[in-house]
């Protein structure tokens, strides 16, 4: 009688791709688009340890080996000065996963984890100011004239943009007065 006894060896997988600079911000790769270099890119169990950190080559690439079949999350850390372009808007491999992705191996290595960013904006300063100002002034002249005059002004305006002001202001102005061809 033989005994034969056979040994099986579990294969191991890969995953990664690529980070990109996403220049015309359209959330898929195009051919001149750049690799992003130096970003960091960890791996975590499906019980959210941290099994690799690793960062973007030269050429945006990045890859974690010797994995076996099951399930991990890729965590893309943002670039400073830069913003996580749109996900998931065209075919698989050429378009950016997001900032956290889930992923299961199964049998296969995957090579279609990737993420694109574009530069921020110039932040605009949102700043408001609100001032009110209010104005009342009356004057009354009298002098002696042949001529009487009234004038009354009323002005109210209003502004409104990104800082309100009221102005109100009104002025009474009356005078009397008389002249004649002699002084008195």
């Amino acid at each position: 009688m033989t005994l034969d006894s056979g040994f099986y060896k579990t294969p191991k997988y890969s995953l990664g791709d690529y980070v990109w600079y996403d220049s015309n911000k359209d959330g898929k790769q195009d051919s001149t688009e750049k690799g992003i270099k130096d970003v960091t890119v960890t791996l975590q169990n499906e019980k959210g340890e941290v099994i690799g950190t690793t960062k973007t080559d030269e050429n945006g690439k990045y890859r974690f080996d010797n994995l076996d079949s099951g399930k991990y999350k890729v965590i893309f850390e943002k670039p400073a000065g830069l913003t996580q372009t749109g996900t998931n808007t065209t075919e698989d491999d050429k378009d950016a996963d997001g900032g956290e992705v889930d992923v299961t191996i199964t049998d296969h290595d995957d090579f279609t984890l990737d993420n694109g960013y574009f530069e921020e904006e110039t932040s605009d300063s949102d700043s408001d100011s609100d001032s009110d100002s209010d104005s009342d002034s009356d004057s009354d002249s009298d002098s002696e004239s042949d001529s009487d005059s009234d004038s009354d002004s009323d002005s109210d305006s209003d502004s409104d943009s990104d800082s309100d002001s009221d102005s109100d202001s009104d002025s009474n102005s009356d005078s009397d007065s008389d002249s004649g061809l002699g002084l008195r």
